[in-house]
């Protein structure tokens, strides 16, 4: 009686493993929500970028180019990769897709530390861009799986891929629409 307990609950256990390993849609559908998401990342960008050409000192617009430029690459990049996991379910590509994202955070963080602009009701604005767009980079790593990697001390030296829940990230479309539909225009 124990021992079927136990045989059943080792059952279960290894069931819930070969699901999310498989491809069972739960598993599988952070892809689905991230190449849904990157677009609005990128038309945050874009509007980032036009807004800030409005403007008239020369050295911002340069500033806000460099980010909004760098960010929509690594956006397009980042997709290009989402898609390439769909067929090629590969560890590198999430490391890939981790660092790029990793990037894009810290690209938008140097902004906001680096940024010399002089008028202050610029500069809000302009933090409400960076900020919008560091939250959407934040909720995008918050959904995409993270690669494990035993110490070397471990047998089997098995790379592990740990998903992360989505229960959330269904909103998160309507969230990063609402962020960009309140920022300057």
């Amino acid at each position: 009686m124990i021992r079927t307990c136990i045989e059943k609950k080792i059952l279960i256990g290894l069931l819930s493993v070969v699901l999310v390993v498989s491809g069972c849609p739960t598993a599988q559908q952070w892809f689905q929500i991230a190449g849904a998401l990157l677009p609005i990342v990128g038309q945050t960008y874009l509007q980032f970028y036009g807004f800030a050409r409005g403007g008239t000192d020369a050295a911002d617009v340069a500033l806000v180019q460099t980010l909004t430029t760098a960010g929509q690459d690594i956006m397009n990049r980042v997709g290009g990769l989402v898609q390439t996991y769909q067929t090629n379910k590969g560890t590198d590509t999430i490391t890939q897709i981790n660092a790029l994202l990793a990037q894009a955070q810290k690209d938008a963080d140097a902004f906001l530390a680096d940024a010399q602009i002089k008028n202050s009701a610029k500069f809000a604005q302009y933090s409400a861009f960076a900020q919008a767009i560091l939250a959407d980079i934040q909720d995008i790593i918050a959904i995409v799986p993270i690669v494990v990697t035993p110490p070397a001390t471990a047998r089997g030296q098995v790379t592990v891929v740990e998903k992360t829940s989505l229960p959330a990230a269904r909103t998160f479309e309507g969230v990063f629409k609402a962020r960009l539909a309140s920022l300057p225009k």
